[in-house]
């Protein structure tokens, strides 16, 4: 989530965020694969890795949910980010300037 903001505080559209993000399965994918097996393995095979998936991975839902939770309670980013980050607009356009130089 974190790397979330970052992008859009510095103006990465929303869905190029969400593009990103989901790129997290994809790396990980091996490391989650071997997580799995080592949890079947430990629980005898007792253990359904479909359930604990999901805690391993991401899904799109999850970063929709944390933004849309912005958009509720915040009702734009922009309102978020000098409110809840503390970011002032002059502050947004220096934390731009440098990075994105």
């Amino acid at each position: 989530m974190a790397s979330a903001l970052i992008l859009r505080t510095l103006g990465v559209p929303e869905e190029t965020i969400f593009e990103d993000f989901l790129l997290t399965n994809h790396y990980a994918g091996a490391k989650i694969e071997r997580t799995l097996w080592t949890i079947r393995f430990f629980s005898l095979f007792r253990t359904d890795p479909e359930q604990v998936r999901p805690i391993l991975g991401v899904e799109r839902r999850y970063l929709e949910a944390g933004f849309e939770q912005i958009h509720q309670r915040y009702g734009s980013f922009d309102h978020f980010r000098r409110e809840a980050l503390g970011v002032s607009d002059e502050e947004l356009v220096a934390f731009r300037d440098l990075a994105l130089e």
